[in-house]
C-alpha cells in the first residue's frame, strides 16, 4: 500500500515519504531493517492473527534477525510498530512475540542447532 498508494499520492503533491527509525538502543543489520520493512509493508492493517504469507513474511524476518544477531530495544520495537500503523494492543503483541519467539531462537542456535 505505501508503494503503491501512499508514495504516489505523496509525490504529486511535492512530499516524500520517510519511515520512522529505530531509537539509538537498538542495533539491528540492513538485512533486517529490511525484513523488518517488508514484513509491516506486507502485514500493516490487517490486525491479529495474520495471515498466510503476512506469517511468512515475518519469519524471514525473525530469521534474519537471528542470523544477524540483532539487538532490539523492545520499547524502541514497540514505537515503531505504533508509528508504522500498528493499534498499540497489536503492536505489544508483535514486540512480545519477537522477544519469546527470537530468545527460542538464540537457545536452538546455543545448543547447537543449525
Amino acid at each position: 500500500m505505501i508503494k503503491n498508494v501512499i508514495v504516489p499520492c505523496a509525490s504529486r503533491f511535492g512530499l516524500k515519504v520517510t519511515r520512522p527509525r529505530l531509537g539509538p538502543n537498538s542495533v539491528v543489520q540492513p538485512r533486517t531493517m529490511a525484513a523488518l520493512v517488508a514484513f509491516s509493508d506486507i502485514a500493516t492493517g490487517e490486525g491479529l492473527p495474520l495471515a498466510e504469507a503476512s506469517e511468512a513474511a515475518w519469519r524471514k524476518f525473525l530469521i534474519t534477525a537471528s542470523q544477524e544477531d540483532v539487538a532490539f530495544d523492545e520499547d524502541e520495537l514497540l514505537d515503531w510498530f505504533v508509528s508504522n500503523g500498528w493499534g498499540s494492543g497489536d503492536a505489544r503483541t508483535l514486540t512480545e512475540r519477537f522477544v519469546r519467539e527470537a530468545a527460542l531462537l538464540a537457545e536452538y542456535s546455543e545448543a547447537g542447532g543449525n
